[in-house]
């Protein structure tokens, strides 16, 4: 996709979780976030959460394209819904190809990204 960051959660030396932070062009200052995964087994114990809230200490300005189902999750994380408009030229193709397998599709952001 790009020039990605991938964060792992280990537990015992075993991947239970991860996810990926993309930059789509080297000049981005903005990240993609996608691709968390948190084991089955792991669930439901706020490891996404917290892996999610460690990354955005380290990335400040990222989207994500997630379901609307998500919208508390990534508010609590500080993330708010916004629209195709307020977001990197270079991602706004890439939503409009994703939302025509999702309409529930949101986009959320930590902020208004430097375009």
């Amino acid at each position: 996709m790009g020039y990605d960051n991938t964060y792992w959660l280990l537990n015992n030396n075993e991947i239970v979780g991860s996810v990926i932070l993309s930059y789509v062009e080297d000049s981005n200052t903005c990240a993609l976030l996608h691709g968390l995964f948190i084991s089955p087994s792991f669930r439901n114990q706020h490891l996404g959460y917290e892996l999610v809230s460690n990354v955005l200490q380290i990335h400040t300005e990222v989207i994500c394209f997630a379901d609307e189902s998500l919208t508390a999750f990534y508010n609590k994380l500080g993330l708010h819904v916004t629209n195709n408009e307020e977001i990197p030229e270079c991602m706004q193709g890439r939503y409009s190809s994703y939302i025509k397998k999702n309409k529930n599709l949101k986009i959320f952001s930590t902020g208004k990204p430097k375009i």
